[in-house]
């Protein structure tokens, strides 16, 4: 049994000692020299409490001890550091027990130390990137949406003006406006049912002094040994400004005095404002969804195709038409439509916006101004600085006998008398 005891003290994959009961080491393995960085020989002189314990762990050292001596505890697990011979700092989880002569006195303290060094130095890293990110931290248990926080950090706190201590005294849903405490409450259940591992929204929290923030939230759970959620970590950017830009935007978008329509890249619409439904007779809902080209004029779709390609590879900054549009009613109205390419704000995605101005009653006019002009009893011409002719009607085909054509490929001074030439043709 000495030989298989033996075998186990030296090979175990922990450090193991036996101390006095005062911390002097009686005897110690080779991974707790190892642990340590010395040799036997020189572990031996040492005494666990006042040669290797941190200095700042050593009065608890003293008061685990005396507890154990004293049979108010019958073992003890703590993690505590040690001082390497190289001065460097150790973290380790030490289980101390007691081992009695056969009359019950205390006779040597058995010490099992496991090396935290690894996990120390991952739980530094988060620590360290949880309070210095750039963004809100919060982490808590999985059920505890109405219980306090187990930690948060700086940003979060300035994001809601509380304190840390204050904060750390709230909750989740004490800081959730009351009208999305229901919603809020659903995504926990969520996580705690693993239906979701993780997700990511934008939601409104109350800050100290009563105003709302919004925020984008990414929840995550963290799971424990036995699979199931066992803390869950908030990250949260307040993105309070791009709200109210978007508000503005939006304000903007809905009182304008033109039609305004936003896409995707299939041309689905996404959004229309009032003014675009007043002009075509929809409902906003009987838009929302549909292609854009189910209200254009059939003599006009997919005019302006190639100009949209150039948009998108970006040869042109917008394209300008104007086209027919048919009304819920089914009378065409005429629009001036210019279309550029845009990129949502939150999503990133690429998209269409087309600004549309209704010219139906310009359109009326000239068209009452052609049939007036090509109508009149005298003869009209239209030419320029250079007496180039730009336009004519029939009756002055009819007096001079040329068909339209022929004329608009003409000067004026071509079909004037030589002797009128001198005279101002303009």
């Amino acid at each position: 049994e000495e030989e298989l005891f033996r075998a186990t003290f030296e090979q175990a994959a922990i450090g193991v000692a036996l101390a006095d009961t005062f911390g002097r080491y009686l005897t110690v393995n080779d991974r707790l020299c190892e642990l340590l960085g010395y040799s036997r020989e020189e572990l031996l002189t040492k005494s666990a409490i006042d040669d290797i314990t941190h200095p700042d762990d050593r009065e608890d050292s003293r008061a685990q001890n005396a507890s154990l001596v004293s049979g108010t505890v019958p073992h003890i697990y703590a993690e505590k550091r040690y001082m390497r011979k190289d001065r460097g700092i150790i973290h380790v989880a030490r289980s101390m027990s007691l081992a009695r002569w056969p009359d019950g006195t205390p006779r040597y303290i058995i010490s099992m130390v496991a090396d935290l060094s690894h996990q120390k130095a991952a739980e530094n890293l988060f620590t360290a990137s949880f309070e210095q990110a750039g963004v809100g931290m919060s982490l808590r248990l999985p059920g505890g949406r109405n219980s306090p926080w187990l930690r948060v950090n700086q940003k979060f706190c300035d994001m809601l003006g509380y304190s840390r201590e204050e904060l750390l005294r709230l909750s989740a849903a004490d800081i959730t406006p009351p009208e999305d405490q229901q919603e809020a409450q659903r995504y926990n259940e969520q996580i705690l049912g693993g239906q979701l591992e993780n997700y990511t929204r934008e939601r409104r929290y109350r800050r100290k002094d009563g105003s709302i923030i919004w925020c984008n939230v990414t929840i995550s759970s963290v799971r424990g040994p036995d699979g199931k959620p066992s803390h869950v970590i908030a990250v949260i950017q307040d993105v309070t400004a791009r709200k109210q830009t978007e508000a503005r935007l939006e304000q903007t978008f809905e009182q304008a005095a033109v039609g305004i329509v936003r896409t995707d890249l299939d041309r689905m619409i996404l959004s229309v404002n009032r003014k675009f439904c007043e002009m075509t007779g929809y409902a906003k809902e009987e838009l929302l969804g549909t292609l854009l080209r189910r209200i254009s004029h059939p003599d006009d779709r997919g005019r302006d195709a190639a100009e949209r390609l150039r948009l998108l590879a970006g040869e042109t900054g917008h394209v300008q038409t104007e086209r027919r549009y048919l009304r819920k009613d089914g009378e065409p109205i005429w629009v001036r439509r210019t279309t550029t390419l845009a990129q949502d704000i939150a999503s990133g995605a690429s998209h269409f916006i087309y600004v549309v101005e209704d010219i139906t009653a310009r359109k009326k006019a000239e068209a009452r101004l052609e049939q007036t002009f090509e109508q009149a009893a005298v003869g009209i011409i239209r030419v320029d600085f250079d007496s180039n002719i730009l336009e004519v009607n029939q009756k002055f085909c009819d007096m001079v006998g040329y068909d339209r054509q022929s004329l608009l490929q003409m000067n004026l001074r071509q079909i004037s008398h030589p002797d009128d030439l001198s005279m101002d043709t303009t």
